[in-house]
């Protein structure tokens, strides 16, 4: 699991430019949600593709934006402590994902 969060890098993240702190991200939330609900439903299945064990887990669930909705949700949580809030938005939002749905992590 840490090799994954280390590595973490998605073809969604690619079209970003480089990553920003977890509460720069945030406040693009506050700001763009729709956008920020795109990107993060996006980020899922390829994080899920390139670092899960379990390549089709049944705990994430399969509604449009469930799942992206539920990350932002922990991401949000996350961004209220401060040594989460300077740290990647990648990092972060791998954290939640594996936080939010740990089926991810079962061989």
């Amino acid at each position: 699991m840490a090799v994954a969060l280390a590595l973490i890098g998605s073809p969604a993240h690619a079209e970003e430019p480089p990553e920003k702190s977890l509460s720069e991200f945030l406040d693009e939330c506050a700001g763009n949600p729709d956008y920020c609900r795109a990107f993060t439903h996006a980020f899922i299945p390829a994080f899920i593709e390139k670092f899960s064990f379990n390549p089709d887990p049944a705990c994430v669930p399969a509604e449009p934006y469930e799942a992206a909705d539920t990350v932002l949700q922990y991401m949000f949580i996350l961004g209220v402590e401060p040594d989460w809030a300077e740290r990647s938005d990648g990092l972060a939002m791998a954290e939640a994902v594996l936080d939010s749905y740990p089926c991810l992590t079962d061989e």
